[in-house]
Formats: structure tokens, sequence, C-alpha cells
């Protein structure tokens, strides 16, 4: 079996913008044998479903499917379709150039909280949005059939807008610090900085300086905010890094990838890896039957 695929954005119809909506049935029946099996996607998701029940992976971990229920896949994870569920719904797909059109859209995406907790799969229960929410669904499926023009591509902005706004009120507790100062604020600042360095394997106390902050005022904004350590935190995070490297990257050599990832000897790097999971990362790749290359 090959590298997983990595999916690029596509819009059909054919568009010149990147957004891209269309039922659970119709993606499922476009490429199937693509879509149930683990691929990663270079964009942005989100799902709404309308019917039926089962499970969809997000990054090794099921979210329980249901009528009502949304779940959001960021840039970067790796998700697949359950093959034995019979589920439909809304599925809406687009890149982070379509919507962060200005600082306040793309701080919005740095922010959000649907997006930007990868240890955490993400979804919400629409409840009494749920009408409202496939309103603005159909609103784009509608207009993304007609004449592709500048109000189109506005007029797509705004729904999608809609849709983000009233998925963060749903999300809960944290869905009110999108733009707020503080706390949420650091840890979502460390945690994108995470993002952007982790193959340099910057010790905890680095990143602090980096954030202008002490190490014990970033641990408490942690622990307050997150229930956690920013050391924990970032080994979970290192964790999910090298399942999805071992997934998408299925021909790359163990050796390579520890060398990849910062981890000076392979062994260091297989005993992290097992002491964390409980399995080598050969194994892990053999229960995704992608096969080790000598």
């Amino acid at each position: 079996m090959k590298s997983i695929k990595i999916f690029q954005h596509t819009c059909t119809p054919q568009k010149k913008h990147q957004l891209s909506i269309r039922t659970i049935k119709e993606l499922l029946g476009h490429v199937p044998e693509k879509l149930y099996r683990p691929h990663r996607v270079n964009f942005y998701v989100m799902h709404l479903y309308t019917k039926g029940s089962g499970t969809h992976q997000v990054d090794f971990k099921n979210v329980e499917v249901k009528p009502g229920r949304m779940v959001f896949i960021s840039k970067g994870q790796v998700h697949s379709f359950d093959h034995h569920a019979d589920y439909d719904g809304y599925a809406l797909m687009f890149t982070e150039d379509f919507f962060g059109r200005t600082d306040f859209y793309r701080q919005f995406l740095d922010k959000s909280t649907l997006y930007n907790d990868p240890l955490a799969p993400s979804y919400i229960d629409t409840g009494d949005r749920f009408n409202e929410l496939c309103c603005q669904f159909d609103y784009m499926i509608a207009e993304q059939k007609r004449h592709e023009g500048e109000i189109q591509e506005l007029l797509l902005h705004n729904y999608l807008t809609n849709v983000l706004l009233i998925s963060e009120i749903k999300h809960g507790r944290r869905g009110s610090t999108i733009l707020a100062p503080g706390n949420n604020d650091l840890v979502t600042r460390f945690k994108n900085l995470v993002n952007e360095h982790l193959l340099e394997q910057w010790p905890i106390k680095y990143y602090a300086q980096e954030l202008n902050v002490t190490q014990r005022t970033l641990e408490n904004a942690f622990v307050k905010g997150e229930h956690t350590t920013p050391k924990k935190w970032l080994m979970e995070r290192l964790i999910l890094e090298i399942k999805r490297r071992l997934c998408y990257e299925g021909d790359i050599p163990i050796k390579s990838l520890a060398d990849l990832l910062g981890f000076k000897e392979v062994s260091n790097f297989v005993k992290f890896f097992k002491n964390e999971t409980g399995v080598t990362p050969v194994e892990f790749r053999k229960r995704l039957k992608i096969p080790e290359k000598h």
C-alpha cells in the first residue's frame, strides 16, 4: 500500500473560488475507495449529519455520528468515513485563503475552538440551531449551482461565516473567547507556535521566551484553561504528529521518520512512541495495513 492520500481542494462544480459543498452521499459516491480509508486534507472540512448513525474517525479517534451533529476537520488532520454506516448530511470544504480574506477572519481561524485543538476531535450537537444551519448549507448548494461571479463568492463567504459563528456559540464554554485576550489567548498562541516548530523539539522554556512570558505564567495559563501542563500537551501533540506521518508517509523508513521528527537515535524514537502508545511505530503502521519500507 502506498502513502496515505493527501487530498487537495477541488470545487465541484468547478469554480475559481475555494469552497465546495455537496451531500455526504454524493461525496462518498464520488471516490469511496479513498474516503473510507484514512486520508489527510490540506483544507478545512465540516460535516452536518441529517440522518443515519455510525462513526467518523478523526486523527485515529472515533466520533459518534447522529442526526444534528456537526464534525469539524482541520487542515492537516487525517480522517476517514465509516464504510459500515448509512448516514447522510452535508459536507463542506473550504480553504484558508477563501475564508481568511481580512485580518479578522484570519484571526477567527487561528483562535477558533472548532479547528485548533488537534488532540480532541471537534464536534457539536446543533440542537435548536439545526434547521437554521441546514438552511445555510442549502443556500450554499443552491448558490454554487448559479453563474459564478464576485457577488457569488461574497454570498458564500457570508453563509460560511454564519455557520462558523453559530457553531462557535454551540461549541460551549470556550466559544466566547475567539478574540478575547488573557490566558486563553496565551494558550492558543502556544499551540500555534508548537504547530509551527514541532519538529525542532523546543523545550517549554524556549516556547515561553518566544511568547514573552515566564515558564510559570505559561504553565499557570495551561492548567487553568486546559487542566493539563504545556509539557504534557506538547508530548501528546508530538505523538499525534508521529501517528499522522506513519499514516500518510507510509513509504518512509522508520529511521528517516525519526530523523525528520528530531530524534537523534532511532531507538529513542521507538522507545518514546511505545511508552506513550503501547506499540512500536512498525506495529502501529501494520495496524493501518501500511507495510514498512526496508
